[in-house]
């Protein structure tokens, strides 16, 4: 059995697996592996055991365990957790969306939505375009100043989409990429810093050219109200923090069948 130690934002996790697993979390998540072991006593644990030669039992800690499980679901569902925690951990002074992040000349563009409306595929699209990368999945926001905190973990592409952005999904011994391929940014294009929100957009799957449409504030704040993270206990606050976003920063809908042409319009809407 081996460890690899990961951050993700303010959470500490420890992935606790044979070797053969452990390699595949540090190689898959190496942009938020850290090497501090004075922090082994406050870490939440992600723990792997075999069951036999294909099946593992998973514990997730507050996530509850999943057993039995090929690796590939094993994968998924400890993202899911790793995730969660990461929302959890910043959730008490933060806005935090279940949105994708890229960046454009500084300025954060926020990328939401339902599952499978193609935020992460869109992500890569704009990394693959030049880009800065921020966020997938949990977008952190200073309600003060709008700023949102980077979150390098790799973008969770699902088959369907890396094949539409030209994104090959390797093979690996484990076959672990069944569910969901995590791909590293870092060979790829830039991991961004901390940016100022310019832009949050609500993605839409829809066949067709690009159509970018305003949101009223309160109609907003009705949506992405349902697309926030980390919320257990104190949606009242949460509410209120996307209720100052929502004021200052322009909420859009962005419907689109081509991924590389929506990062152009949400790119030229921020840059004019």
């Amino acid at each position: 059995m081996s460890s690899v130690l990961l951050r993700a934002l303010d959470a500490r996790v420890r992935i606790i697996a044979p070797d053969s697993v452990t390699e595949l979390f540090a190689e898959a998540l190496a942009d938020l592996t850290v090497d501090d072991d004075a922090v082994r006593d406050s870490t939440n644990e992600i723990a792997w055991r075999s069951v036999d030669e294909h099946l593992w039992h998973v514990s997730l800690g507050t996530g509850g365990s999943v057993a039995p499980t090929d690796v590939a679901s094993g994968l998924a569902e400890s993202i899911i957790e790793i995730n969660s925690l990461a929302a959890a951990s910043v959730s008490t002074e933060s806005a935090v969306l279940h949105a994708g992040v890229f960046e454009v000349n500084g300025n954060a563009i926020a990328v939401s939505g339902v599952s499978g409306a193609g935020k992460s595929t869109m992500i890569a699209a704009a990394v693959l375009r030049g880009h800065g990368f921020l966020a997938d999945e949990v977008c952190s926001i200073s309600p003060e100043s709008l700023v949102v905190r980077p979150y390098h973990r790799p973008i969770g592409l699902r088959a369907r989409g890396a094949a539409a952005i030209g994104v090959q999904i390797p093979t690996h011994a484990l076959d672990p990429y069944a569910t969901v391929y995590p791909w590293r940014v870092s060979p790829h294009g830039y991991l961004a810093d901390a940016a100022p929100l310019r832009l949050v957009a609500l993605a839409h799957r829809r066949s067709g050219p690009v159509k970018v449409t305003q949101l009223h504030p309160a109609e907003a704040l009705s949506r992405l109200t349902d697309l926030t993270l980390g919320t257990g206990g104190i949606e009242r606050a949460m509410f209120r923090r996307l209720d100052q976003l929502v004021r200052k920063v322009p909420v859009v809908t962005v419907s689109y069948d081509d991924s590389f042409a929506a990062v152009n319009a949400l790119a030229e809407l921020v840059c004019r």
